[in-house]
């Protein structure tokens, strides 16, 4: 009978952890869905609706990145390289440490890579370098774009490549009125 009784008092108990484990388990919320990633779509997209702002960054030296390091001299490359304290070995324009300020979305998934950047208009620091991919924006309702795109970068997202070595001379609110695109002029 003792047996019994201990025996019956070890089931019960298994059976309290296990009916409190499951309602625990229920009790948890459940995982949330992630929205999915915005995926890059090149400026051959972005200029559909912003052209003034394409036409006014294609003049300007982002526009124009990769040509810049794919045309620096073999000095130029090492001066720069000195200062940021790295090795060049090949060409800069296909060194993922030079890539990085010279391209949109190198290293990150569906960004510039040299075999597909230039046919996918990656291959600058592009409206997408600085807003952020572009897939969502591009098919969201016209309410919900300014909700799906960094309409204002900041100058964190500048210093990522503009840094007291590189550029000195940077300062972001100059920069900022200086302007890197024509603005949307909104209606009164």
């Amino acid at each position: 009978m003792k047996r019994m009784s201990k025996w019956m008092g070890w089931a019960a108990a298994g059976i309290i952890v296990c009916v409190g484990s499951a309602s625990a388990e229920e009790k948890a919320p459940a995982a949330e869905k992630k929205a999915p990633a915005a995926a890059f779509i090149g400026t051959s997209k972005c200029k559909m609706c912003h052209k003034p702002q394409f036409e006014s960054w294609a003049k300007t030296p982002h526009a124009h990145a990769l040509k810049s390091l794919e045309n620096a001299t073999p000095e130029q490359v090492e001066q720069a390289a000195k200062k940021l304290g790295i090795v060049v070995k090949g060409k800069a324009g296909e060194q993922a440490s030079c890539l990085i300020c010279h391209v949109t979305g190198h290293g990150q998934e569906g960004g510039y890579t040299a075999e597909k950047g230039k046919k996918d208009m990656l291959d600058s620091v592009s409206c997408e370098a600085c807003h952020g991919a572009g897939s969502i924006h591009m098919k969201a309702k016209k309410e919900e774009k300014p909700k799906t795109i960094n309409g204002r970068p900041g100058e964190a997202q500048c210093l990522v490549c503009h840094t007291k070595v590189m550029s000195p001379a940077f300062k972001f609110e100059e920069y900022v009125k200086k302007g890197v695109h024509e603005s949307f002029k909104k209606p009164k």
